[in-house]
């Protein structure tokens, strides 16, 4: 492998739009031969919450000054000193595309797809130069910063059928074995700067253990390292070097490598396939910001002066209302942004802060009882530990809030419950809640099938990674996520609503509001009570229109 000069750190990139309006996949379904050009398979559109996150990544990265007009090149202009492209362009290791191959026919769909390209190169602006960062100090190939394109369309929310998700598409058990942490309150596989080093560091693996073969490597990260093997002792041709082309593995691991390719070739000469890109620099746009413990995010977003839409564009490993308790302790921000977040961090009161405490289970506890004495819910106190049900033993340990604040005056602020709301909003049409499968009958489509989940064609297509509607076969499995039974807040669905609630030792209007996933306002008005009201245990409050209330 070819020395490339560390001093070159991959650029700025500039809008992080996280999730446009473009494909959370761009696997299509299409593969390319030497014959036959890849046909015009367009991805799937995202919800309308995509949008809500490429313009919050844009504003919230927007004050630094950097340019990020698109740049005609129809006719060739030489990049600017400092772009990220010619960073990509002194420093690719691919050969160049022969005309007629599988990497040049992908070179030319991408290139006549010059509003789904601006799309996702609008994700990737802020992760460019971090990723091309952890290339140079791995000593792997810089071609490998377009990957994304290829497994996600930089898109951090996006899920495979398989079960893959994130920017990279690692798997639960891959994102495991390199490091990543998976639990009810953060997905680091959707957190781009860690998943980006477990990938890499994932690559760096795959190349030594396939002798810095590229293409091999590329099959072994899309298929799996022991289907790669098994295809490689199956092998019974006579090259002494052979192809993923020439091994049986599944049409999209053989088309992998040429689409990477052919996006190398394309970056490095867009004039050649009618593309234009946009004007990127070679710098910083994110920095990680380390803290001693969890976090409540919409105070992280008042300490670093963001919107929390902004926040959670950068963010979007977080599945809950506040860091995960056993980390990691990190947020993302907008480069320049670290000192304002620190010097606001020193002085922050300790009632802002989230302590965790431990409580021994003792004989005759319930969830219900420790919950109630702690202040929150059954779904809170789950999910702060990691439970699947209800069931609890004496001596074993449960993480609870050292310092609930849910009664104080700060969680009855109306700016905070309406930052509270937009993220919740924003994490329940984003973030898959509970994952059904559903197997394809004949006569079904896409439109039947969303319709029977209540889902959007949109989220039904994303999640399963399929870009053209048409192609789903009865027998088929799709998952559905439900947006009814997200879990990014440990609330209870609508559709499990009841209509009353009877107020336990610790409950506060705000606490039993958030709970049932009501407006504070209205809880209030339904049960003739103020913002200063005190509840008392036993009684019974209206949590929906319907129902009534004894005192």
């Amino acid at each position: 492998m070819q020395q490339r000069n560390p001093s070159l750190l991959l650029a700025m990139l500039a809008a992080l739009g996280l999730a446009a309006c473009s494909t959370p996949q761009v696997r299509e379904t299409a593969v390319v031969s030497t014959e036959v050009s890849p046909p015009p398979v367009e991805p799937a559109q995202e919800s309308d919450a995509y949008d809500t996150i490429e313009q919050a990544s844009i504003s919230a990265l927007a004050n630094d000054g950097s340019a990020t007009e698109n740049t005609t090149q129809s006719t060739p202009v030489p990049a600017a000193p400092g772009s990220i492209w010619e960073r990509f362009r002194t420093n690719a290791e691919l050969p160049s595309c022969t005309p007629g191959s599988d990497a040049h026919d992908w070179a030319k769909w991408y290139g006549k797809r010059q509003e789904y390209m601006d799309r996702v190169l609008a994700r990737a602006e802020p992760w460019l130069f971090d990723i091309m960062q952890q290339l140079d100090e791995r000593d792997l190939p810089i071609d490998l910063a377009l990957l994304p394109v290829v497994e996600s369309a930089f898109d951090p929310f996006a899920s495979s059928a398989g079960r893959a998700v994130g920017t990279w598409q690692f798997v639960r058990g891959t994102a495991k074995d390199f490091g990543l942490t998976v639990n009810d309150w953060y997905d680091g596989r959707r957190d781009v700067y860690a998943a980006t080093r477990a990938a890499l560091d994932y690559f760096r693996f795959l190349f030594d253990k396939f002798d810095n073969d590229w293409e091999l490597a590329l099959a072994a990260y899309n298929g799996g390292q022991n289907r790669l093997d098994r295809a490689l002792k199956r092998y019974r041709g006579s090259s002494p070097n052979p192809r993923p082309k020439d091994l049986r593995l599944p049409k999209e691991t053989r088309s992998y490598a040429p689409k990477l390719h052919g996006l190398s070739c394309l970056v490095r000469a867009p004039q050649d396939f009618g593309l234009s890109l946009p004007s990127v620099s070679n710098k910083a746009r994110v920095a990680a910001v380390e803290f001693d413990g969890p976090l409540d995010l919409i105070v992280a977003s008042r300490l670093a002066e963001l919107d929390i839409a902004e926040l959670f564009a950068l963010n979007p490993g977080f599945s809950r209302w506040a860091t995960s308790p056993k980390g990691p302790h990190r947020i993302i921000l907008p480069a320049g942004r670290e000192e304002t977040f620190r010097e606001a961090y020193a002085v922050l009161p300790e009632s802002d802060r989230i302590r965790w405490q431990g409580v021994v289970v003792k004989s005759g506890d319930t969830l219900s009882s420790i919950a109630s004495r702690a202040g929150i819910s059954v779904n809170e106190l789950m999910a702060a530990n990691q439970m699947k049900s209800t069931t609890i033993r004496p001596g074993q340990e449960l993480r609870i809030l050292g310092n609930t604040r849910s009664s104080g005056e700060f969680f009855m602020e109306p700016d905070y419950k309406k930052e509270l709301a937009a993220l919740q909003k924003l994490q329940g049409r984003l973030l898959p809640g509970e994952v059904l499968e559903h197997r394809v009958r004949n006569g079904e489509n896409l439109w039947v099938i969303a319709r029977k989940y209540k889902v959007s064609v949109k989220d039904l297509a994303r999640w399963n990674g399929i870009s053209d509607a048409r192609r789903i076969h009865p027998g088929q499995r799709l998952r559905v996520g439900s947006k009814s039974t997200s879990r990014n807040s440990g609330t209870l669905t609508a559709s499990s609503k009841p209509a009353t609630h009877q107020v336990q030792r610790g409950d506060s209007p705000w606490t039993i509001a958030r709970r049932y996933r009501i407006k504070l306002e209205d809880l209030l008005r339904w049960n003739q009570l103020n913002s200063k009201s005190v509840l008392q245990p036993g009684q019974t409050l209206r949590v929906s229109a319907k129902g009534s209330a004894s005192g």
